[in-house]
């Protein structure tokens, strides 16, 4: 006899059973955004929790607005009615509200003034300016992205012939 109750002849529910009876679960729970720090971090660490938790897109909506506080809620809840029907244009919405005009030309600068400190290493230079970057330049792909953290890089290195060696290399990915 079909088994309807989504339990095995144990009595024990199967696994499908189980994660149709608790819609909504929560696997990792994304922190509380306020508005201030990263938003493009914080929203990718949001889809992190959400693919483990397992939550449909009608569901990510929901805990984005309940994970959204202070001035980054109220900005949620001053967005048009069409902003809010789907994830993704919840997303964009917020996404423009949080880039505020000047925003983009700062993080170009911190990019571009980025040098390497003594106590840094080769790696964490190159995996900051990289963060830099991807910021500064959202519309780049990443083979631009590479193209522009490794002549940053090159800039870094300050002795001739290692410049040259690295030159004679042709790096086209910022691991190379």
């Amino acid at each position: 006899m079909a088994q309807r109750t989504g339990r095995t002849s144990d009595g024990h529910g199967t696994q499908e059973a189980q994660a149709r009876a608790t819609p909504g679960k929560i696997a990792a729970s994304p922190d509380p955004f306020n508005g201030n720090g990263d938003w493009q971090e914080w929203i990718d660490a949001f889809e992190v929790c959400s693919d483990l938790s397992g939550w449909t897109d009608k569901e990510k909506l929901q805990w984005l607005q309940l994970r959204l506080t202070g001035a980054a809620g109220r900005t949620f809840r001053g967005l048009a009615e069409n902003a809010v029907r789907s994830l993704d244009s919840a997303k964009a919405a917020l996404a423009q509200a949080f880039q505020s005009p000047g925003q983009q030309l700062i993080q170009e600068m911190a990019f571009r003034s980025k040098r390497r400190q003594p106590t840094e290493s080769w790696a964490s230079h190159a995996t900051a300016l990289l963060s830099l970057a991807e910021k500064a330049y959202p519309h780049l792909d990443g083979r631009s992205i590479d193209a522009m953290v490794n002549a940053q890089l090159l800039q870094s290195v300050e002795d001739p012939h290692l410049q040259y060696l690295v030159r004679r290399r042709t790096p086209t990915t910022v691991a190379d």
